[in-house]
């Protein structure tokens, strides 16, 4: 127990990411939130220098991500570049990428 795990992700799941910290801290982890947009207090610089102070604290990263945001995938890419293992939680399905794809197979058929 005891583990150190920073969740990190898309704003837009901010609740998400609220009931995967509680599922956590029951479980006996110490779990740290990044900040999010919706910090005003935080200019971008700040949001990606304090959401890297808690990666670098963490044991192990978990990704709850809308597979958009381009501030989670900076989060993601320091994760990566730190050597933290990673765990992806939830990653939203529904991506530009299959739209393209589906409509080239219709396109196709």
């Amino acid at each position: 127990m005891g583990e150190l795990i920073c969740i990190i992700g898309s704003s837009q799941y901010k609740d998400r990411i609220m009931q995967h910290k509680e599922k956590l801290e029951k479980d006996g982890k110490k779990v740290l939130i990044p900040a999010f947009d919706s910090h005003p207090e935080f200019n971008e610089l700040d949001i990606m220098k304090y959401n890297l102070s808690l990666i670098k604290q963490s044991d192990e990263v978990h990704l709850i991500w809308d597979c958009r945001s381009p501030g989670a995938w900076g989060d993601w890419c320091m994760a990566f570049a730190l050597g933290i293992p990673i765990v992806p939680i939830y990653l939203e399905p529904k991506k530009m990428e299959n739209a393209i794809k589906q409509l080239y197979m219709e396109n196709h058929e």
